[in-house]
This record gives C-alpha cells, sequence and structure tokens, in this order.
C-alpha cells in the first residue's frame, strides 16, 4: 500500500465474501479462482497469466536487504519462488529524496519470452499523459505522478479491477466498482527492469529531473545515498482558480518559479488536447477559448522541458460554464411561522396574475399554473442573459392561440421585440384541453429580457393558463 499526502493511494481490495464456495479453503483449488485471492487482485507482478494459480502456493519472498538513512530508505524481496519457474524476480522498493518520492524497481528475468503484468489498485481517478508513460492521479483534492522510468518501451492503461481474460471468473464475486487499477504490460520479457517513480504533488511543487535507474545489486552495496536530493520547481495556475467557474474568452495566469541551476528550454500548453502556446519561456499572456467545449471539468496542460532533459507536466483543471438553464415551475408561494417564501424567477409582472393549484387531473397533472385573475392583457418578465431558446408549456381549449399568447425580446428591458414561436400538441384529455408547449430559437446576443404576455381576446381568460417555463443561455 501507498500513502502520501494524507491520501493512500495503492491498496488493497480486501477480503470477499466468506460464503463463496471454497474460499476459506487453502487446501482447496477453488479459493485461488477468486479474484481478491489470486496475485491479479493484489499490486504486484502476474507473469504468464492463466486459469491456474498466478503465483505459487508455497512461495517465500524474504527480505534480501535493507538499508535506512535520513534521506533514503530502501528494500528489496527476493520473490523467485512466488514465479518459478516462469522467471527470477527481485522487487525494490526505495524512499528517497528526503523521502519525499518512492521507486518501485522489479528486474525480471525469464529463460523463455514471459508475459509480464504490473498491477496497482487504486480508488483514485487516474489520468494518463499522451506518451502513456506519466499517470496523474487525483483523490480527496490531492495529486501523485506515476512516472515509468524503465522500460523505455512500457506504458500506463488503466483497466477495471476484474479478472484477465485468462482468468477463472466464477459467479458471486465483488465487482470492486470502486476501484480501478493502473497497469503495465510487457510481451516477450527475457530481462527487463520495471522501475516506476511516485511523486506526490504537494503545493504545485514538483521534481522535474528524473532519478537515475540503479541496479538492484548497487542497492545492496550502497554505504552512502544512492538518489541526490532533488530540486524543486513550482507551476501553478494563479488565475481561473480551481473553483471558479467560467466562460467565453478567459486570461490564464500560469506561474513558474525555479531554482538557479534548472534552465527551460521548451514549453508547450494544451487546453482540451489542443496545443494552445509553444515556445522557450513561460506565456506572459495567455487565453482559452471555452465556446466550442461542453459544460464541465476541462484540462490545461502545461509541459516544461528542462535544458539538462528532465521534464514537468502539470494538468489545470478549467471548469467551463458556458451556458444556463432556468426553470419557472409557477409554484405559488408558501407563507408560514418565518414568512412568506417567493418561488417565483420572474422579474417583474403585472397585477392581474394569480396562480391556479386545483384540477390537477384537468390539466395533466400540473397542479401549478399562472393564469389571469380577470380579462384584461397581462404580462411576465425574466431577466434572461444571452437568451438562446425557451419552451413553454400552455393550456389551453384550441391550439389557435397566437391572438392570446404574445411573447417579445428585448437587449435593454426598454425596447421590445416580438418574437415568432412555434407550437406543438403534447396531449389532449377527456376534457378538450390540450398541452401546447411553445418553443423558440433566438441568434447570438439578441435578448437579454424575456417578456410572455397573455391579451385580452376570444377565448376565456381562465381557460388559458401557463404551465413551467424553461430558458437557456450563454453565460458568454
Amino acid at each position: 500500500m501507498l500513502d502520501a499526502l494524507g491520501v493512500r493511494w495503492a491498496e488493497q481490495t480486501g477480503a470477499d465474501n466468506y460464503n463463496l464456495p471454497g474460499y476459506s479453503n487453502r487446501g482447496s483449488g477453488q479459493r485461488w479462482t477468486y479474484y481478491r485471492i489470486r496475485a491479479e487482485g493484489q499490486n504486484t507482478l502476474v507473469i504468464n497469466p492463466g486459469a491456474g494459480p498466478d503465483q505459487n502456493l508455497a512461495a517465500k519472498a524474504p527480505i534480501i536487504h535493507l538499508a535506512s538513512r535520513p534521506n533514503e530508505a530502501v528494500g528489496i524481496v527476493d520473490m523467485d519462488s512466488a514465479y518459478a519457474p516462469h522467471a527470477r524476480v527481485r522487487r525494490g522498493i526505495a524512499l528517497f529524496d528526503h523521502r519525499r518520492q518512492v521507486m518501485i524497481q522489479d528486474e525480471i528475468q525469464a529463460d523463455d519470452p514471459a508475459e509480464v503484468w504490473w498491477f496497482m489498485h487504486t480508488k483514485a481517478s487516474v489520468h494518463i499523459d499522451a506518451d502513456g508513460r506519466t499517470a496523474t492521479l487525483q483523490r480527496g483534492g490531492k495529486q501523485l505522478m506515476a512516472r515509468i522510468l524503465s522500460p523505455s518501451d512500457a506504458v500506463f492503461e488503466v483497466m477495471p479491477a476484474r479478472p484477465l481474460p485468462t482468468s477463472p471468473d466464477p459467479p458471486g464475486q465483488n465487482p470492486n466498482t470502486e476501484f480501478r487499477k493502473l497497469a503495465i504490460h510487457l510481451q516477450d520479457v527475457t530481462e527487463t527492469t520495471l522501475a516506476v517513480q511516485f511523486l506526490p504533488v504537494k503545493d504545485s511543487e514538483l521534481a522535474p529531473i528524473q532519478p537515475v535507474v540503479v541496479p538492484l545489486s548497487e542497492w545492496m552495496e550502497a554505504e552512502t545515498d544512492i538518489w541526490p536530493v532533488f530540486p524543486r520547481v513550482i507551476l501553478s495556475m494563479d488565475s481561473p482558480r480551481a473553483s471558479e467557474r467560467v466562460a467565453g474568452t478567459v486570461p490564464v495566469e500560469l506561474r513558474l518559479e525555479t531554482p538557479a541551476e534548472i534552465e527551460v528550454s521548451d514549453v508547450t500548453v494544451t487546453f482540451a488536447n489542443q496545443l494552445i502556446f509553444e515556445g522557450t519561456h513561460m506565456p506572459d499572456q495567455l487565453h482559452v477559448d471555452t465556446r466550442p467545449l461542453s459544460d464541465g471539468s476541462h484540462g490545461l496542460g502545461v509541459r516544461i522541458t528542462l535544458k539538462d532533459g528532465g521534464e514537468v507536466f502539470q494538468e489545470f483543471p478549467i471548469r467551463v460554464n458556458n451556458h444556463w438553464h432556468m426553470t419557472d415551475a409557477f409554484q405559488p408561494p408558501i407563507t408560514g411561522w418565518l414568512g412568506t417564501f417567493d418561488f417565483s424567477q420572474t422579474f417583474a409582472a403585472s397585477d392581474g396574475w394569480g396562480y391556479a393549484t386545483e384540477q390537477r387531473d384537468g390539466f395533466f397533472d400540473d397542479n401549478d399554473r399562472r393564469v389571469r385573475t380577470g380579462p384584461g392583457t397581462e404580462y411576465l418578465i425574466w431577466e434572461s442573459h444571452n437568451l438562446e431558446r425557451y419552451q413553454l408549456s400552455v393550456y389551453a381549449p384550441t391550439v389557435d392561440i397566437e391572438k392570446t399568447l404574445r411573447i417579445d425580446i428585448s437587449p435593454d428591458a426598454d425596447s421590445w421585440h416580438e418574437h415568432p414561436y412555434e407550437i406543438s400538441v403534447k396531449d389532449r384529455n377527456s376534457e378538450g384541453r390540450f398541452h401546447l408547449v411553445v418553443t423558440g430559437q433566438l441568434p447570438e446576443n439578441t435578448a437579454n429580457w424575456f417578456r410572455v404576455t397573455l391579451r385580452q381576446s376570444d377565448l376565456p381568460y381562465e381557460e388559458i393558463q401557463l404551465g413551467e417555463l424553461q430558458l437557456w443561455g450563454r453565460n458568454w
């Protein structure tokens, strides 16, 4: 298991249902068919997977080396008997760089080409960089970066915490939906060193220089620190803030602080997987255009290449909120001992309006409606910045309501212009009353105010009632 920054990043899935057939019988072959019991359900290696047990059941894994110094602590486990006869394996675990980083290093030797899986179970969300060699884990507002140091052709992938296709999958097991696993898959391995670096990201502070992969034999011989203390850089996004919702064209402020011994050679910035900046220094001014994007979180990725070959990559979430949506259900106000609560979304309304809450069955189960209290002309106004479209429910004894219902839009709540709408029939009840849906689309930047008017007409005023209104618009 791996803990950092108060977060558990790599963890065990735990016990499964003890009532599963053969689960508690260590001498039963059936026990070793369950995912949570098998090696593939742990944070370890699986070599040449198949339907049988994926480690030798009688294996012993002695710790053959331990060393502890103020800045480092290392240990090596001999796992040969666990993977015999497929391969000889030693796993090294190191805390280094003032014990601020972790390295997991597996040295594998096989007589015949072998298939190797490396697994790490986590509840964190995982984002894999474009080249597949860096993964960013996020959980509880904290970040951990995982980087493959060796071999050069290995890449990360994210898999469900489920059996491999070649593994048994008996019914009744825990589906492990709260877990995912970070995985590395190697083929035709005869001799390799699989090394993964884990770097907790604290206060936007990163160690860009990759540690050298040192053979485990040299770990055992070392009398002083194996790795130096690595210089840190601080890469942060000062604006927009992480909690801020943005829309349209947004200025971005990035900050890079480097010690004197670190020199930058290249900087690239991507937003929503599109390159938006490339240069030899941090951009003085940077804007991102959110308008083509869906609402939600989109990544701003900053990659900094150093002259000595090191690299910094950090992805910052930008929360896009390009669109707004408002629903006015025409719920009547409620009066209680704390006062009156008015649920209306209107900005202004004429005086001749009331609420209809009865005859629910006759109005298609809608018991929240607005209705005129007399035959005169009455209006309702909503503020609707950059309105794009609208939808209004109208209950009427006929579909011919154009002479009664008028819809207007305005840029400034002063000059109003009638807007044409479409009418569709959603339903008709046994009393002959129609549930009509009135909709309209608007061109860009033409409406900041929306007005519904019921005019005096030949239709009985109490028979024309308004149901739910929905408005959609842009925030830019």
